[in-house]
This record gives C-alpha cells, sequence and structure tokens, in this order.
C-alpha cells in the first residue's frame, strides 16, 4: 500500500458521517485514489454514524441493459408492453421505461449507476417509489429527476438490479394497482 493510501485511509478511517448528505459532501470534496471508490460502514462508528473508509473498485457488471432486457421481458409477459416506451426522454431526462399517457415510469438499474461517482454504490431495499428508499446514498440527479417527474403528475418505480430478478410480482403489483387507480379516477 502506498503512502498517499495510507493518507487517505487514515483521514477516511478517522472520518465519521451522520447522513447520507454528509457523506455526499464527503465523496464530492475528496476524490479516492485510482482503483478505489469510498465506502461506508457503521461498524468502528458511534452509535448512528457511518465510519467512512476507500475499498476497490467494484467490478462493473454491465450497462444495465441485462435488467431492462429483463423488464421488458416482463412488461411483455404480462402484456404491458405495448404501452411503455423505452429510453424516453421526458423532461430533460431519460426514462428507462415510460407510458406517456397514464405518466407511470419504471427506472430499473444497478447502485452503481444510481449512487454518486466515487462511491460504493449501496442499496436499502429492492423497491421504491422515490430513489432515496433504494439507492443509498442517491445521485443528485435521480432525486431531482423524481421530484420533476412527480411535480408533473408521474408515478415513478425504482427498482434495484436485486429487484429485477427477486421482485418481479412486487412490480407486477405497482403496475396493476398504477393502473386500476388510473382507471378508477377516469370513472
Amino acid at each position: 500500500m502506498g503512502a498517499d493510501q495510507e493518507v487517505l485511509e487514515a483521514v477516511a478511517g478517522a472520518k465519521e458521517v451522520g447522513s447520507d448528505e454528509e457523506y455526499r459532501e464527503f465523496i464530492k470534496n475528496n476524490s479516492p485514489p485510482d482503483g478505489y471508490v469510498w465506502g461506508r460502514t457503521p461498524f468502528g462508528a458511534s452509535p448512528g454514524n457511518w465510519q467512512v473508509h476507500v475499498k476497490e473498485e467494484p467490478e462493473i457488471r454491465g450497462t444495465g441493459t441485462d435488467l431492462e432486457q429483463q423488464v421488458e421481458s416482463y412488461l411483455t409477459e404480462w402484456d404491458y408492453r405495448n404501452r411503455f416506451q423505452h429510453d424516453y426522454r421526458h423532461l430533460g431526462y431519460q426514462l428507462d421505461f415510460a407510458d406517456t399517457d397514464a405518466k407511470i415510469a419504471l427506472e430499473p438499474g444497478a447502485a452503481y449507476w444510481h449512487t454518486p461517482d466515487g462511491c460504493a454504490g449501496e442499496t436499502n431495499s429492492d423497491l421504491g417509489d422515490h430513489p432515496e428508499e433504494v439507492y443509498s446514498p442517491p445521485t443528485t440527479k435521480d432525486c431531482t429527476k423524481h421530484q420533476t417527474l412527480t411535480d408533473n403528475g408521474w408515478q415513478v418505480l425504482w427498482i434495484a438490479e436485486d429487484g429485477v430478478e427477486n421482485e418481479a410480482t412486487a412490480i407486477k403489483k405497482w403496475l396493476d394497482n398504477q393502473y386500476n387507480t388510473k382507471s378508477d379516477a377516469d370513472k
């Protein structure tokens, strides 16, 4: 381990954060060494805090294409595919899957793409109605995207990588509920 790495580990090891915002601020202002990312752990930290540390950069499994193909196959199986546009641009954002008539969006993605650069991506849960329910910490862009969409009447389901694999039934239930709610409102 080089001297720079030892210094960064010493600085990060002494750094505790108490919130996602504080962690985001730390990783924004401190670049990890090449090949490493910032991580955090509750171990060794004061109760309710996280200790910041460096760790090897995770191997990237792909660009999300496999996840999107799996979601697309679900939509086909559930007879929803014809409602959704893939990679739809709206309000300055790209939506992975968007039903523009019903204003419903599905955003599947790995933590690597939905957490800030320079940190190890973490997930809180497999599915959520807000990016911060799924990714920790979420990117500012995802939070802004979500707020912009919901301010314009959209419903968005954020789906972590494991959620695509493990929560197909919950995804379908969420979609069914969205369409049933919209149908009831039209009556």
